[in-house]
């Protein structure tokens, strides 16, 4: 039994399930488009913003979120600004955060209130991200801002092209 890999609708479960696992996870990157706009020099700064507001634990959830930018984006900067840093629990259960660090070096944790000479907070009163803070560092220094329930599984090869981008 057979199959045609350009035709996945007429494959067998498992083999269209292996196709499309390897499909999904081709990084963009890789494509002739793409590197032919970074050789351009006409993208924003590869530099990704996310924003953590208030006491908690950073969960799966969250950890997919980063690890989506990563894979997708490829960073040079991934720049983690916290007012109160995510919580690593005792038993060493929820470790996400931790792996973060360990494992890229890009992984840059800044805490609010080390930035000097800043007069607006990251977070609102609300334990949210401020939007005119993520305008403000976009503005300032381009690149893109991810949110706390952004999973990215592609970004369209034209937004790299704006001066700065919120997905």
């Amino acid at each position: 039994n057979h199959y045609n890999e350009t035709d996945p609708e007429n494959m067998y479960s498992v083999d269209k399930k292996r196709y499309l696992l390897r499909n999904l996870t081709k990084s963009a990157i890789d494509s002739k488009p793409y590197n032919q706009l970074l050789n351009e020099g006409n993208t924003i700064p590869n530099t990704v913003f996310y924003i953590w507001c208030g006491r908690r634990w950073l969960e799966f959830t969250h950890y997919l979120s980063i690890k989506s930018a990563i894979r997708v984006l490829q960073p040079d900067n991934l720049r983690f600004y916290y007012d109160q840093e995510p919580v690593v629990d005792a038993a060493l259960y929820n470790t996400w955060y931790k792996e973060l660090q360990d494992e890229y070096a890009f992984f840059e944790k800044i805490d609010m209130k080390q930035i000097g000479g800043q007069n607006m907070s990251a977070c609102t009163s609300s334990g949210i991200p401020n939007i005119d803070f993520v305008k403000r560092m976009l503005r300032e220094e381009g690149g893109i801002y991810i949110s706390k329930h952004t999973i990215l599984n592609d970004l369209p090869l034209n937004l790299r092209t704006y001066f700065s981008v919120n997905a």
